[in-house]
């Protein structure tokens, strides 16, 4: 992609606020990651963010024995997998990256701007596999642990990926929270403050990665979520062949070949993580003869789960 010198410039500028660093320290796989004074993150030069302090976790929701399913083997894993890096108190480790990473960084927000609901929007080229809420419900929280697969034959001009989607709108005021990460296995938990209103990202329920603090989100999710939805999204390029998604095949019905998500869960109004009930819920898929999808309901040992994929081809619009 090229871009313009008034870009270049930008991004030399983002590189350089990254510089400041307080140790530099390098993994066992051989990234490179710099240990940077909390209150001098990157992040907050967003120019809504310049006066804001960080902030800690106030409230989390509880937990009823009878809603909790047994966590898999795959969470046990990542959990003990997970590479440490060590950085002084009061500083957070951030990846060094290069001007590669931050093109790559800009034409993914660029692409999934128009991605803000799957279902107040038509955009040609995007496909769906998803379950989603069918109630205008109050949503505090939602969680789920992911599968990923490598797709090494997506196309530069597209996109496939296992997403979950936490929406509200308020009349003409609409957030949605859509993280975007890079992980193997992944048990995903999302939930709101309710003395901040900030909402927060977890991984493995236990370790915090950090918040999207209230005042960037309007006044939208400041009382909880009414929609939410886990699945996954393809793009690419309208009247083209569309790329595969989750583990690229239709399913086998095997959880260990086939894209799924398992132990759905929401905060609902009373604070409490609860199992999704069965009739709130439906699954979507926009075109089955590229995609499907194929909700289980609560299976022991795994919660509410479902599975997801296909081979794309040629989807149409």
């Amino acid at each position: 992609r090229t871009i313009s010198n008034e870009e270049d410039l930008e991004l030399e500028r983002q590189l350089k606020l990254r510089l400041n660093n307080i140790k530099t320290v390098k993994t066992e796989v051989g990234d490179v990651y710099d240990c940077v004074d909390i209150r001098k993150q990157p992040s907050l030069d967003h120019s809504s963010l310049r006066n804001h302090e960080i902030q800690m976790s106030s409230s989390r929701p509880k937990r009823k024995t009878s809603e909790t399913s047994s966590v898999s083997t795959h969470s046990r894993v990542a959990q003990k997998d997970l590479i440490t890096v060590d950085c002084p108190q009061g500083t957070v480790p951030i990846r060094r990256i290069g001007k590669e990473d931050l093109l790559r960084a800009k034409s993914f927000t660029e692409s999934y701007a128009s991605n803000i609901h799957p279902m107040t929007k038509e955009t040609p080229g995007e496909h769906y596999a998803i379950v989603r809420s069918k109630n205008n419900e109050r949503v505090e929280g939602v969680a789920a642990e992911i599968s990923l697969h490598s797709l090494d034959d997506v196309g530069a001009s597209q996109s496939s990926s296992a997403q979950v989607w936490i929406d509200k709108r308020v009349g003409n005021d609409y957030a949605s929270l859509q993280p975007y990460l890079q992980l193997l296995w992944m048990h995903y938990v999302s939930f709101e403050d309710r003395k901040t209103s900030n909402w927060w990202l977890l991984i493995n329920e236990h370790v915090q990665v950090g918040y999207w603090p209230a005042g960037l989100l309007g006044n939208s999710l400041n009382d909880g979520a009414s929609y939410v939805a886990w699945g996954g999204l393809a793009q690419g390029p309208a009247n083209d062949a569309s790329p595969k998604m989750g583990a690229g095949h239709f399913g086998n019905f095997d959880y260990y070949e086939d894209a799924h998500f398992t132990q759905l869960q929401i905060v609902n109004t009373t604070f409490f993580w609860v199992n999704p009930k069965e009739d709130v819920v439906e699954q979507f898929v926009d075109n089955e003869n590229c995609y499907y999808v194929n909700y289980n309901g609560f299976r022991k040992g795994k919660g509410h789960t479902f599975l997801y994929g296909g081979p794309g081809g040629n989807c149409g619009l």
